[in-house]
């Protein structure tokens, strides 16, 4: 199973305000830094997308439900970074 972390210093909404353009809205996105553990030697840093009126994940080691979808089933690399849009993340628990 997916495991997800959260360390205190990540326990807070970064929020970022996208101006409106042409005939799209102005938007607010809001996001938390994770790291997801991959399988690999180290895990990899993503951002959660924050719900308006969604509160922050605390800090802990989350796994990941079989059944966590990714809406826009879109990931990105950019710069060593994993970016995962609209992520869900029911969780079996949480161990601090």
């Amino acid at each position: 199973m997916l495991k997800i972390e959260i360390f205190e210093e990540d326990e807070r909404i970064l929020t970022r305000n996208i101006p409106a353009k042409d005939d799209r809205p102005a938007r607010e996105i809001r996001e938390q830094i994770a790291y997801a553990h991959l399988g690999g030697k180290f895990p990899v840093e993503m951002k959660l997308q924050i719900e308006e009126g969604q509160p922050h994940y605390a800090a802990g080691l989350y796994t990941v439900l079989s059944h966590a979808r990714v809406l826009a089933s879109e990931k990105r690399q950019y710069l060593g970074t994993l970016s995962a849009y609209k992520i869900y993340l029911p969780i079996a628990g949480r161990r601090s």
